[in-house]
């Protein structure tokens, strides 16, 4: 995201409950690259919008989790818009949503999914239980940016992700 955006020090990430693994290496990562993250957690679509909303003043950029507790498909719709007018990027888990208007997408590839699953099914004890933690880290990401969104908030799209192929046709 920062190769998009080098300008990028803050990014909000609104979530549902139960996620604090995650967004601890969430916000360990954005540390390291000096970006701060401003998290909320919410129990529903209704809340997760009413936070994006409060969030948006202080953040540059949205990072959304899949969390279908909280990200319904008119929610959905209703941060893209916000973030359009608002100027605010928004991330996503799926190039699908980059037609909505997010500006670039982080989405695991089925064969990085599948060797975890594969990994995780051979630990697998003879009293049933699974060592480790309940979340896996996958180690590939496919990159997608929205280059419609990325043109409107006055980005170029590095000829590293065009080269690489990662550039979307979406959002024209």
């Amino acid at each position: 995201w920062q190769k998009l955006s080098p300008d990028l020090r803050s990014i909000g990430v609104v979530t549902g409950p139960n996620q604090d693994a995650l967004l601890k290496q969430i916000k360990q990562a954005a540390s390291r690259k000096n970006i701060q993250i401003i998290s909320r957690i919410v129990d529903s679509d209704k809340e997760a919008l009413l936070e994006f909303r409060r969030l948006v003043p202080e953040i540059q950029g949205l990072l959304l989790l899949p969390d279908n507790r909280i990200l319904s498909p008119g929610v959905l719709r209703q941060m893209m818009s916000i973030g359009a007018k608002r100027r605010t990027q928004i991330a996503v888990y799926s190039p699908n949503l980059l037609d909505l208007g997010a500006l670039i997408s982080f989405a695991s590839k089925p064969p990085d999914i599948a060797k975890s699953v594969a990994a995780r099914l051979q630990s697998i004890r003879e009293d049933g239980t699974i060592p480790g933690p309940a979340l896996q880290s996958l180690s590939q990401v496919d990159v997608h940016v929205n280059p419609a969104v990325a043109k409107h908030l006055s980005l170029v799209v590095p000829e590293q992700l065009v080269r690489l192929g990662h550039a979307s046709k979406q959002g024209k």
